[in-house]
């Protein structure tokens, strides 16, 4: 098969692909077949989104928010992609736009202990305690079972 004959189906493949790359600690290999996809399918936002998550793991950030960025792009309501670019902005100390990442993503959809406690942890490190914890109870009320939310509101309390 010739690439001009390869399709979005072949995109998603070589997505799918990649996400298993990833799991099993292939990175390099991932972010290759993450880039096959988007060179197939450019506007695919679950894999600009997984090439972002690839280069962030290679502390890559300003390429990961690129990519986080352009899946934004292709969907706007991307709460993955949104949540995930706030934690490369605060990898580059740059807390004040990760937070905006964050509730942006809540906005869109509240029900994500993931993106409450990377909120906390961002409003943590502006020294918002009493909002981080807000965040940590928040995500708990969602997913009682959230150790990092426990964990980080048992550290407020021990301080």
């Amino acid at each position: 098969m010739h690439v001009t004959q390869l399709t979005a189906t072949d995109a998603n493949r070589y997505t799918n692909l990649g996400i298993s790359l990833y799991d099993l600690g292939n990175v390099r290999e991932a972010m290759a077949c993450f880039r096959k996809a988007i060179e197939i399918k450019p506007a695919s936002s679950e894999a600009l989104c997984c090439l972002g998550d690839a280069l962030l793991d290679e502390d890559r950030e300003t390429e990961a928010i690129s990519c986080f960025q352009l899946a934004i792009e292709v969907d706007p309501g991307y709460t993955r992609a949104l949540n995930r670019m706030g934690v490369a902005l605060e990898k580059q100390g740059k807390t004040e736009l990760a937070v905006l990442c964050f509730r942006k993503a809540l906005n869109i959809e509240a029900e994500l202990p993931e993106v409450h406690c990377n909120l906390g942890n961002a409003l943590s490190a502006l020294g918002k305690k009493d909002e981080a914890a807000a965040c940590y109870q928040q995500a708990l009320n969602i997913e009682p079972g959230c150790t990092e939310a426990r964990d980080q509101l048992n550290g407020f309390h021990t301080n």
